[in-house]
């Protein structure tokens, strides 16, 4: 009789605990916010550690307000197009999580970004970028 309940224990605690693994986008943000804020440069080294977080973070839904309260203003905002047959407008907040030069502006470096549909009002996805100037 004790062989049901290991058995359970063996099939269900690595769901429980890969489920306590998988943190949302949104509490990666909340939990990163103040020392986030605080390298708004990118030149501390704090974005470059907790990048991945983000990046790894199971995606919710979140709003653009919520970026920018809890990770502040982006350093850059972009607009495009993509898609093929149907071309899409998408608008892009751009953090930047590392420079070569700090705190010099026009260097090489890394950025992520938060993708949202045209109207701003639709998280649609992460993306990282390297970028030069």
């Amino acid at each position: 009789m004790r062989v049901i309940p290991t058995l359970a224990l063996f099939f269900v605690l690595p769901s429980v605990c890969k489920s306590q693994k998988e943190q949302t986008l949104s509490s990666v943000c909340k939990a990163v916010s103040h020392h986030w804020r605080l390298d708004s440069n990118s030149c501390n080294g704090y974005r470059r550690t907790v990048a991945a977080s983000l990046m790894s973070a199971q995606t919710d839904s979140i709003t653009k307000e919520f970026i920018f309260s809890t990770l502040g203003r982006p350093n850059k905002t972009q607009r495009y197009s993509g898609g093929y047959p149907k071309r899409q407008d998408y608008v892009e907040y751009i953090y930047y999580i590392y420079k070569d030069e700090c705190p010099k502006i026009n260097v090489e470096g890394t950025a992520i970004g938060f993708v949202f549909d045209e109207t701003e009002t639709f998280f649609v996805r992460m993306e990282d970028h390297d970028y030069c100037g």
